[in-house]
């Protein structure tokens, strides 16, 4: 009998396991010449090993002036568009409300969107990877950004302390070079799939069935 109660103790610890532990959600954002003012075009790659993790990007983009090194704002646009040299895409995302800032502020004091700034070349590449402990890939996250544009400027964001009339809301970071929707290219494992209810149960049928077969045997 012992061994017939450790068959769904199994098979519940089994499910709750697989139900707990993530796998990685990746997705990426193909950018078109043309897409902006600007020649920018390019692939940016992001992933998330779990969703209380950073997220990753991977950005190649060449096409910015070749005689000059510069930094150029890098944002998560809101509207799901790329209308008008991606003037369509709005303002920043900013679930919160708040005024625009750095990626390293504190959730009140940046947009959901502010990754500020990636650096071209003289060659007029850019090749650098980035972290981000906001935005997410998880779409049942409020501050997902799957769906919405990456938006790539001219200039560089002051990161709200330039003093321009539209530091706190654009970083006065210019023209819209380029942009690109993000889209999900892998979900990863079934993380967090079961409602939390079926997962509680799960979790006691486990340890009620382990006490019963130790008792048991």
């Amino acid at each position: 009998m012992g061994r017939l109660y450790a068959i769904p103790t199994f098979i519940a610890t089994t499910i709750l396991i697989t139900n707990v532990v993530s796998g990685q959600m990746t997705a990426v954002c193909n950018m078109a010449k043309g897409s902006g003012t600007g020649d920018v075009a390019g692939t940016i790659l992001l992933s998330q090993p779990g969703p209380n993790a950073t997220v990753t990007m991977t950005i190649t983009l060449t096409g910015f002036n070749a005689t000059v090194t510069q930094k150029h704002g890098f944002h998560v646009h809101q509207i799901a568009s790329l209308a008008d040299k991606c003037n369509g895409s709005g303002p920043h995302l900013n679930i919160d409300n708040t005024d625009h800032g750095a990626p390293t502020n504190t959730r009140d004091k940046r947009h959901t969107g502010d990754l500020g700034n990636i650096e071209s070349t003289s060659g007029g590449n850019v090749a650098v990877t980035i972290t981000d402990w906001l935005i997410s890939l998880y779409e049942t996250t409020p501050t997902s950004v799957i769906g919405k544009p990456f938006v790539v400027h001219a200039l560089e964001d002051d990161l709200g302390l330039g003093g321009a009339p539209t530091s706190n809301t654009t970083g006065n970071a210019g023209a819209r070079l380029g942009c690109c929707i993000i889209q999900l290219t892998s979900t990863g494992s079934t993380s967090n799939s079961l409602p939390a209810w079926i997962t509680l149960t799960l979790s006691v049928c486990a340890v009620i069935g382990q006490a019963i077969f130790n008792r048991i045997n």
